[in-house]
């Protein structure tokens, strides 16, 4: 990349692997937190068991935050 433009030389962006079967079901397996990120990124739609997942172990690594300021349940759960 040394002869790459200063833009490209900056770009760290990494291919996103797609799943082979879609699922909203819960994961086989806790989430990396990679895989968490692409899991809310792929199921922002949805209110499935899979971003639950993804969402849990979002908080629980620290990268995101329910917001307090909520006062309603945020899927099922009290926060």
């Amino acid at each position: 990349m040394a002869g790459a433009p200063p833009a490209a030389r900056r770009c760290r962006l990494r291919p996103v692997e797609w799943p082979k079967a879609w699922t909203c079901g819960p994961p086989e397996q806790p989430f990396t937190l990679a895989d968490a990120h692409v899991a809310m990124q792929l199921h922002r739609e949805h209110d499935c068991d899979r971003k639950h997942a993804a969402f849990d172990a979002l908080v629980a690594a620290g990268r995101i935050h329910p917001d307090s300021a909520r006062r309603h349940r945020l899927w099922g759960k009290p926060w």
